[in-house]
C-alpha cells in the first residue's frame, strides 16, 4: 500500500481482496486531478501554522511568566502593560514573517516532492491536521446484512480492525467516491466530477454473528 501512496497522495478508490490464497490483492484508483503541489503545500502549511500557535502560546506564558517574577507588580497589571502589538512588530518583521510563515513550508514541500519516498507521509500528516476521527463498531446486534457501509465520508483517514467473524467471513473491501457531478455557481461552465465525499463498503460470505467490526475514519 506505501509504494502506491509515495507515487500519489491524492483522495484513491481502493479496492482489497481477500479472497486471494496468496496475500491480499490491493488494488488503487486515483481520480483527483489537483495539481500534487496544492495538494503537499496545503497540509505542510496547515501543520506549520498549528505549530507556531503551540509555540506561540507556549513563548507568551513563558515570557509573561519571566515579566511577573521579575517584577513586584501585581499579575494582572504585568498583563495589561504588555504592548502585544508592539513586541509583535519589534520582533517579527514584516519581511521575516513572510519567510518563515510561507518560505519554511513551502521549502519543506519542495523538498517532499523531490523525493518519492517522502510523499508516502502525505496521508499521515493530512490524518494528524483532521484530528476529528469518527468511530463505527458493529456487532451481531446490528448487523443484519452481507453488507456493512460507511455511507459518507472524507476519505483523509479510515483504519479497521476485524475480530472474530467478521474478520473469518470478510470478503472484500472498498473505498469509491459517490458517483454524481458537482453542479457549479456558473451554468456555462462544466460540471466537474465529485472528488470529495466517499463511500466504503465491507463485503462478508456470510453474516458475522461473533465478534466485531471496529472502524476509525474521517
Amino acid at each position: 500500500m506505501e509504494k502506491y501512496q509515495e507515487l500519489n497522495p491524492n483522495n484513491a478508490r481502493i479496492f482489497i481482496d481477500y479472497r486471494k490464497e496468496k496475500k491480499k490483492q490491493v488494488k488503487f484508483e486515483y481520480i483527483k486531478t489537483s495539481g500534487t503541489f496544492s495538494i503537499v503545500f496545503i497540509p505542510i502549511f496547515y501543520m506549520w501554522i498549528i505549530l507556531n500557535i503551540i509555540l506561540s502560546i507556549s513563548g507568551g506564558i513563558v515570557f509573561i511568566s519571566f515579566k511577573f517574577f521579575n517584577s513586584k507588580e501585581s499579575f494582572s497589571h504585568v498583563i495589561t502593560n504588555i504592548n502585544f502589538v508592539e513586541l509583535f512588530v519589534e520582533n517579527f518583521p514584516f519581511l521575516f514573517l513572510f519567510i518563515y510563515m510561507i518560505g519554511l513550508p513551502l521549502f519543506v514541500s519542495l523538498l517532499i516532492m523531490r523525493y518519492k519516498k517522502l510523499m508516502r507521509f502525505v496521508p499521515y500528516i493530512n490524518s494528524f491536521i483532521y484530528v476529528r476521527t469518527y468511530e463505527a463498531i458493529f456487532n451481531s446486534e446490528n448487523t443484519k446484512s452481507k453488507i456493512i457501509e460507511i455511507p459518507l465520508f472524507s476519505n483523509v483517514r479510515l483504519d479497521y480492525e476485524a475480530i472474530g467473524e467478521f474478520s473469518k467471513y470478510l470478503d472484500r473491501f472498498e473505498i469509491t467516491e459517490h458517483p454524481f457531478n458537482r453542479v457549479l455557481r456558473y451554468k456555462n461552465k462544466p460540471k466537474k466530477k465529485n472528488e470529495y465525499l466517499w463511500k466504503a463498503k465491507f463485503y462478508f460470505s456470510k453474516i458475522p454473528k461473533k465478534g466485531e467490526l471496529k472502524i476509525y475514519f474521517h
